[in-house]
């Protein structure tokens, strides 16, 4: 029981420094997940221009095909423990991961748009390679992206949920939600203790998917 009682005391204890970790966790997922996917629209800046865009195309595809292959719990949980345990190494482990996802999904609406009359049109106008990216087919590339975006965060949340949960990718003294969810398996009459962190997942996870919904159906 006392051992009990100093878990419990020690959840509440980390309970506002969680609220601050898990937060800024979200938001550096968020940058990187962007960055990922305007990244891999600017790879195929070339995509006008089949004979320089093939070979990076190729090889993004490639190795994005050979990280997909590998079901996506096994190879973080290699790679977590390759890496010293800290929220840096969790987070390239959530980008080696999971980047093919959003890479293929620009890659196909930078190819979807660059076949649209209106691009057609500036190439004949004139306009360089620059101002048709950044003006045309960026903006336009926009509303999936932000769309499919919430999903790709829930999806992350999951995954260190589970890498924090069987124990790897975050050092023991760090709070998490994963953490706290294993810490209740020390009290298994202690529903209480469960009921916090499985909610506050619950919770993110639908909201998210309801942003993502209200996106899809208002892009503006």
């Amino acid at each position: 029981p006392a051992v009990y009682g100093l878990a419990a005391l020690g959840v509440v204890a980390f309970s506002f420094v969680f609220q601050l970790s898990s937060g800024t966790s979200i938001l550096l997922l968020g940058i990187i997940a962007a960055g990922l996917s305007l990244g891999a629209a600017r790879l195929h800046r070339a995509g006008y221009r089949q004979v320089v865009a093939l070979p990076v195309d190729r090889a993004v595809l490639g190795l994005g095909a050979l990280v997909a292959s590998v079901p996506l719990l096994i190879l973080a949980l290699t790679l977590a423990a390759l890496l010293q345990p800290s929220p840096a190494g969790l987070l390239a482990v959530l980008v080696a991961t999971y980047w093919p996802g959003p890479a293929r999904l620009v890659r196909a609406e930078v190819l979807r748009i660059r076949a649209l009359p209106y691009i057609e049109a500036g190439r004949s106008l004139g306009l360089p390679d620059g101002r048709l990216l950044y003006r045309h087919i960026l903006p336009n590339c926009w509303h999936t992206i932000s769309a499919t975006f919430p999903i790709s965060v829930a999806t992350l949340i999951g995954l260190e949920t589970t890498l924090s949960f069987l124990g790897v990718g975050l050092p023991p003294e760090t709070a998490s939600w994963g953490r706290l969810l294993a810490s209740a398996r020390l009290a298994p009459t202690a529903w209480w203790l469960i009921l916090s962190p499985a909610l506050a997942i619950l919770l993110t996870t639908l909201a998210l998917r309801q942003l993502s919904n209200t996106v899809s159906r208002n892009p503006q």
